[in-house]
């Protein structure tokens, strides 16, 4: 076993101190399953320590072996792996042809050993230092695919060292420095048997929000109205993606059929890992309806179209990363509201299930659903702020109260486009919409205001409450002029009725 290592410490004595040796030599272990086809995988972990001294780790060496306890169909690693290597701190600091099989040191009893020489590992004294040893398996190992028929065991035999003065030191490990964990074992499994990925919601999805389109016939700019991860398994090969799906739910307040989405949507666009692809819409509602568009009726009918985005296996997801995707669109102008008017709504969702993301072992390998906040379309650019219930007395009214500022020219706050519904007992006078503060021209009384270019007013919706003593009223707004009204200020607090 000795070897041209020998007298290998010829600048030791330059950069050594002490008369060190070797007092720790721990192993624990790391990945209890590898993969056919996977590369540098972490299958064991050695600690080691000097004491008295600084040392230099020449040599060490190794068994490799199928598992005596079951039945290997392959039990010679040269037709298993393809390398063994050393890491330290992310790097490869030797390798192993593992694949070469005169490259083993076989002894009379038939055990396959080997050895990484001419390490120049310095372990300075009282200081620990981790070596991961990993493992590189060939693409195809027989008996991979059978359970408990593809067990491997690596051992640590023997470690050389040198301390300052090149006094050479060989230890035999198993069973003198190691405390009763002599090897580690571990499969050898089919490729693609761990391929998977979950679908995720992101926090970087756009809230409710309002998006400005051109009242004329001008595209608009495009808007990122999805944001959603794919998590992929720590333990998967690589998985291509194909042919993937999202649905558009697009709702309409207004009181004119919109004829189909694409008199909204101009483009809807995908990206994933810097590729984006452009959808196509292939048919309406779901995968097993052929229709590619229908009418979106007035007064809250909605319809749902499926687009396309065919990647074409050119996006590859690496196991145990995570990726982030965006859906975004770009909306056609309303034509002076002949294609649709203020307040159409869209939401996005996709579904993990109707993607072809393909694993070595299987067609699909993504799971989970996501889908979109609400985005509202159009095309007065103003700002609403301030949303709020109050009850100035709790038995007699209630109401909403809101902040509009015209951005860019002048607005119209309707009554009319207050998106609400109502519940309990009680009966009500109203919504009465009225101006309570800031600039506003008022143009129907209780219905209609104007708020100029430039200027900010408040309004208030005020319910005023009927009926008997005890009877309970509360409301559940979506949308006020023209905006999304937000989660948490949706639903008011309930009154209940205190008749004097």
């Amino acid at each position: 076993m000795e070897d041209e290592d020998e007298d290998g410490n010829d600048n030791a004595s330059m950069t050594l101190q002490g008369e060190g040796t070797l007092t720790t030599f721990e192993i624990d272990d790391e990945e209890s399953e590898v993969s056919e086809g996977e590369e540098d995988v972490p299958v064991m972990r050695l600690t080691m320590e000097a004491e008295n001294g600084d040392i230099e780790v020449s040599r060490l060496a190794f068994e490799l072996t199928a598992d005596n306890n079951v039945q290997n169909q392959e039990d010679e690693p040269w037709d298993a792996f393809e390398e063994v290597s050393l890491w330290i701190d992310g790097d490869k600091i030797a390798s192993f042809d593992a694949s070469d099989e005169d490259e083993y040191l076989n002894d009379d009893a038939g055990t396959e050993s080997f050895r990484f020489s001419n390490l120049d590992l310095i372990l300075e004294e009282d200081e620990e230092v981790e070596v991961l040893v990993a493992v590189s398996v060939m693409n195809s190992v027989d008996g991979a695919d059978v359970t408990d028929a593809a067990k491997w065991k690596i051992e640590p035999i023997s470690v050389r060292y040198f301390d300052a003065d090149g006094v050479a030191t060989t230890e035999d490990v198993v069973g003198e420095m190691t405390a009763g964990d002599d090897s580690e074992t571990f499969d050898i499994e089919v490729e693609g048997v761990d391929d998977g990925a979950d679908l995720e919601g992101s926090s970087n999805t756009p809230d409710d929000n309002t998006e400005v389109v051109d009242e004329d016939t001008d595209d608009s700019d495009e808007y990122v109205v999805h944001v959603f991860d794919i998590e992929v398994d720590n333990d998967s090969s690589d998985l291509e993606v194909g042919d993937v799906y999202a649905t558009t739910t697009m709702t309409n307040p207004n009181g004119t059929d919109i004829d189909g989405q694409e008199d909204v949507i101009d483009g809807i666009f995908m990206t994933i890992d810097g590729e984006t692809v452009e959808g196509e819409a292939v048919n309406s509602g779901s995968l097993s309806n052929d229709t590619e568009s229908a009418t979106t009726t007035s007064g809250g009918g909605s319809t749902s179209v499926v687009y396309l985005f065919e990647f074409d296996q050119d996006v590859v997801l690496e196991g145990d990363e995570d990726y982030e995707v965006e859906i975004s669109m770009v909306f056609k102008g309303q034509d002076n509201d002949t294609n649709y008017a203020d307040g159409v709504t869209v939401v996005t969702e996709v579904n993990g299930s109707d993607w072809e993301v393909e694993g070595s072992d299987s067609d699909n390998e993504l799971e989970g659903t996501d889908t979109s906040e609400t985005l509202t379309l159009s095309s007065a650019d103003v700002d609403v702020t301030n949303y709020g219930w109050t009850s100035p007395d709790a038995g007699t009214f209630l109401d909403f109260k809101f902040t509009v500022e015209a951005n860019e020219e002048d607005y119209d706050v309707l009554l009319a486009d207050f998106a609400y519904a109502t519940s309990g007992t009680a009966t009500t006078t109203g919504p009465v919409l009225s101006r309570t503060a800031g600039d506003a021209t008022e143009n129907v009384a209780g219905s209609d205001y104007t708020v100029e270019n430039g200027d900010t007013a408040t309004f208030r919706i005020r319910w005023n409450l009927n009926g008997v003593n005890g009877d309970t009223f509360d409301v559940t707004a979506t949308s006020v002029a023209g905006r999304t009204i937000p989660d948490d200020e949706e639903v008011s607090p309930t009154v209940i009725r205190n008749v004097n």
